[in-house]
């Protein structure tokens, strides 16, 4: 009984280290974007992080995954941080941190528009309310922004093509999460995340190369340098280590309360550290944002 409730314990602990750390990981994206192009960004943090992973794990002698296993982690490393990660990083080019924080929410409206529409879940009073609080509180988000698409003076304002990027990365995420539930990738999740890293930084870098002009690794100025440690050793190793931990620990429910918690801190260090503009379109639209994700978590888990 008292192993159970140190376990609880700690995996609670490793509930709060999400909230707090991982709403901490938009700002020194953001930051690193303005030093070196996103791609190579997203993927020098991916192939680190993962090679760091795969250095422990070749030391514990872990099996290699079979080719079908090999397979599913190349389709979720696409989803999940090549698509997903990767969008997310060049969207902060052209959108505040606490905006693409607020669109990162929006993953479970999308679990859930895809589960009603093409999965057959019944689509309940809670939800339908939480899939349309949701949606438009995004809109809400960029209301003054979306006014300036119809002013001719505005010309070379990308924030559209940050949104855009924001919202496919969101539904990447989503589309990798179901994928993730209706697979059965028999692996280690700590193996499995490496492993993830690792392709996902190669295929990054490779398309950096390939599309982007790319800084040489002498020439990284030294705030990129800090951002990428940053997001390595917190953002992909903390961070993705106690996620796991309180998923094996806690019910889902539970581990799902840093989702509501991580827009506010990345709003809050936005606007304190790189003086992003706070206005109540971006509160409001944040608050119901977050309400409506409540209701569709909620709502699935009465139906």
């Amino acid at each position: 009984m008292q192993q159970q409730q140190e376990n609880k314990s700690s995996a609670y602990w490793a509930v709060a280290a999400l909230c707090v750390f991982w709403g901490t990981t938009w700002l020194p994206s953001k930051i690193g974007v303005g030093y070196m192009p996103p791609l190579q960004l997203a993927g020098t943090r991916q192939l680190v992080a993962g090679t760091l992973f795969m250095t422990y794990f070749s030391f514990r002698r872990m099996p290699l995954p079979t080719l079908r296993q090999f397979g599913a982690l190349t389709v979720l490393s696409f989803f999940f941080l090549v698509v997903s990660n990767g969008l997310t990083v060049w969207s902060l080019k052209y959108i505040p941190s606490g905006v693409g924080s607020i669109i990162g929410a929006i993953v479970p409206l999308w679990i859930a528009l895809i589960s009603v529409l093409f999965m057959g879940e019944k689509l309940n009073r809670l939800v339908a309310a939480g899939l349309v609080l949701g949606f438009s509180g995004i809109v809400l988000v960029f209301f003054n922004d979306l006014l300036l698409l119809f002013d001719p003076a505005a010309k070379g304002n990308n924030f559209g093509a940050g949104m855009v990027l924001g919202i496919i990365a969101t539904l990447s995420w989503s589309i990798g999460t179901i994928y993730t539930a209706r697979s059965s990738i028999k692996l280690d999740p700590f193996h499995s995340l490496g492993w993830q890293m690792l392709i996902s930084g190669i295929i990054l870098l490779s398309t950096s190369y390939g599309f982007e002009e790319t800084v040489p690794l002498r020439q990284i100025h030294h705030h990129a340098l800090m951002a990428i440690a940053y997001l390595v050793i917190v953002g992909s190793i903390i961070t993705f280590m106690a996620y796991i931990y309180a998923l094996r620990k806690l019910p889902t429910a539970q581990v799902a309360v840093y989702a509501y918690v991580n827009p506010i801190i990345a709003v809050l260090l936005g606007w304190v550290i790189l003086g992003e503009k706070v206005n109540l379109f971006l509160l409001a639209g944040g608050a119901i944002t977050l309400l409506g994700v409540y209701l569709v978590n909620r709502g699935f888990r009465k139906g």
